[in-house]
C-alpha cells in the first residue's frame, strides 16, 4: 500500500526553523508487515527577519515499515530570493530509526544534517537516540513521551545577525552533548478533523535549565473529501543562547491544501 501526499499550496508567515523535527507524522496499517508511505510537497514562503525574503521549497518524506520497526527519511531544501539576489539557503536531511513500535518502550536513533544561510548557520550535524514511551494509545488518542541525548556540531557566521548587533568576520563553532525530551499528543476529533501537537525541550547538561531550546508544533487538519484536506499548522521556537546575535524567537503559521492519491 502506498500513499503520496502532494502539498500544492503553502503560505508561511514569520520565520521558519526546522532544526527540531516532528517525526510522528507517519502512520501504518495494522494488518501489514511491510509498508512504504511518502509525502512530496512544493511551497512558497514569505519570511521577515531583517529583510523581506521570498523562498521556494521542496520536501520529500519517506517511511519504510518492517514488522514493528520503522525507518523515516525527511528531506527539505529551499531557494531564497531577496531583492534581485537568488540564494540557495539549504534545508535539512533527517534519518530516524524507531524500534518496537507496538511496545510501551520504543528505542529510536536519529541523525541530521542542516544549513540555513539566511540566519548564518553554515552547517549543523547532530546524532543521538531517545527512549520513546507510550503513555496512552487508543483508537482516537495517543500520548508519547521521549527522553534521550544527542551530539551536536554547529558552524555559524555573522551574515544573519540582528540589525543592532555588531558584525564580525570570524566563524563560530560549537560542539555540545544535549539532553533531548519531547511530549507528543494526537487526537482524532471526528471523521473529518484531527489535531496533533508536539513539545520539545533541549538543554546542555553543563547549563541545566539556563540555556534551553524549546519548540512547539501544532497542526489542525480538516478532511474536505476523500482526496483533499486542509490543514493549519503553528510552530514557535525559542533558543535562549543562539551562537551568534540573532533573534531568540521564531514562529510560523502554515496553511496547506493537501491532495491524496
Amino acid at each position: 500500500m502506498r500513499k503520496i501526499y502532494l502539498f500544492i499550496f503553502l503560505i508561511y508567515l514569520g520565520s521558519v526553523d526546522a532544526q527540531i523535527l516532528n517525526a510522528d507524522g507517519f502512520g501504518r496499517p495494522v494488518d501489514s508487515t511491510h509498508f512504504i508511505s511518502g509525502t512530496v510537497d512544493f511551497g512558497m514562503t514569505l519570511n521577515k527577519q531583517s529583510n523581506l525574503i521570498l523562498s521556494f521549497d521542496g520536501r520529500a518524506d519517506v517511511s519504510y515499515w518492517h514488522l514493528n520497526n520503522v525507518l523515516i527519511s525527511t528531506n527539505n531544501y529551499q531557494l531564497f530570493r531577496t531583492g534581485s539576489l537568488n540564494l540557495v539557503n539549504g534545508g535539512f536531511s533527517h534519518l530516524r530509526f524507531r524500534m518496537r513500535q507496538n511496545k510501551i518502550l520504543q528505542p529510536e536513533f536519529f541523525a541530521q544534517y542542516q544549513l540555513d544561510n539566511i540566519r548564518g548557520m553554515k552547517e549543523r550535524l547532530l546524532a543521538g537516540s531517545n527512549l520513546r514511551i507510550r503513555i496512552k494509545e487508543v483508537v482516537n488518542t495517543s500520548l508519547f513521551f521521549g527522553i534521550g541525548a544527542m551530539y551536536e556540531y554547529e558552524k555559524w557566521d555573522y551574515s544573519g545577525i540582528r540589525p543592532d548587533a555588531t558584525p564580525r568576520s570570524d566563524t563560530v563553532r560549537n560542539q555540545f552533548i544535549k539532553l533531548n525530551t519531547y511530549l507528543s499528543y494526537r487526537q482524532k476529533i471526528n471523521d473529518f478533523a484531527n489535531f496533533n501537537v508536539i513539545f520539545y525541550f533541549q538543554t546542555r547538561p553543563d547549563s541545566y535549565f539556563k540555556v534551553p531550546r524549546i519548540s512547539s508544533d501544532a497542526r489542525l487538519s480538516f478532511k474536505i473529501n476523500k482526496f483533499i484536506s486542509y490543514a493549519v499548522s503553528y510552530n514557535i521556537f525559542f533558543d535562549a543562547a543562539p551562537p551568534v546575535p540573532i533573534f531568540k524567537w521564531y514562529y510560523s503559521v502554515v496553511n496547506r491544501l493537501i491532495f491524496t492519491f
